[in-house]
């Protein structure tokens, strides 16, 4: 089973590259700034680097897309491998230099295009979140692992959002309100509000920037999915990978089929 084999693997080095961050995490953290607004550490650096040496020495046939080493000339020659690689060394930097702990070391596999694996490891925490096509989703807290599976029924009038503790648009709020959701579940991380949501703590995650990337989405997609929910982009459409432009320029929407289903059919016409 090549996509278990490859998970089981992702799920040793992620640990590893866990350890790793804490090692920064637990130091003076020195910040260095790739754009505007776009934070990059030596915890990144290293944990890319740890990762890119460590994969191709069991599976050296694998294409490998990793933020902190990205070039769009790659990506043509990513196309032509069966499995590949999709990293986040860590995803919510800003959190890890803040010290609040919602961060987390990211491990896509896609398989011709697909996320068909993942895993998310919240370290700070012990959590590591993780699954694959057709084998389920689980959540380790601190070594005591459980399933995941998002929930069947929703309560319309009870819904829960999970948003973004950095990041919050304008269009957020609007849905919020329109929708009059009571709940709020608030937390760094694009990995880890979507963890949320495979968890059952959240229905829905509403994501409207351009801005995200290939590395965000791949590794939560694959976990949500295989607990059972639906991730898209907030018009419902299929999220691609290995395109010739790394951004999801139609964000996210992640959830539950049915909550998924009632999300498209009552924001969507709100925000035209």
């Amino acid at each position: 089973m090549p996509i278990e084999k490859r998970l089981d693997y992702a799920l040793d080095l992620i640990k590893e590259a866990a350890d790793i961050a804490l090692g920064f995490y637990n130091d003076t953290i020195e910040v260095n700034y790739k754009g505007v607004d776009d934070p990059v550490t030596a915890a990144d650096m290293s944990v890319s680097e740890f990762l890119e040496r460590e994969i191709p020495k069991i599976f050296p046939e694998d294409g490998i897309l990793s933020e902190e080493s990205f070039k769009q000339s790659d990506v043509p020659a990513l196309r032509e491998k069966r499995f590949v690689w999709i990293i986040d060394p860590l995803d919510g930097t800003k959190e890890f230099i803040a010290h609040n702990g919602e961060f987390a070391v990211m491990i896509g596999i896609c398989e011709n295009g697909i996320p068909v694996a993942g895993a998310v490891n919240q370290m700070a925490k012990g959590w590591l979140f993780y699954g694959s096509k057709n084998n389920g989703a689980f959540w380790s807290d601190n070594g005591k692992v459980k399933q995941l599976k998002v929930k069947t029924e929703f309560d319309p009038n009870n819904l829960t959002i999970t948003v973004s503790r950095s990041h919050r648009p304008k269009v957020v709020d609007k849905i919020i309100s329109e929708l009059n959701i009571k709940n709020q579940f608030i937390t760094g991380s694009v990995g880890l509000k979507i963890s949320v949501v495979a968890t059952g703590r959240a229905d829905f995650y509403y994501h409207p920037s351009g801005y995200a990337k290939e590395w965000d989405s791949c590794a939560p997609q694959a976990i949500l999915e295989a607990a059972g929910g639906v991730m898209t982009d907030i018009f419902g459409d299929t999220l691609r990978y290995l395109k010739d432009d790394v951004f999801q320029k139609q964000g996210f929407l992640a959830a539950s089929p049915k909550v998924h289903k009632y999300i498209l059919e009552n924001v969507e016409p709100k925000l035209d």
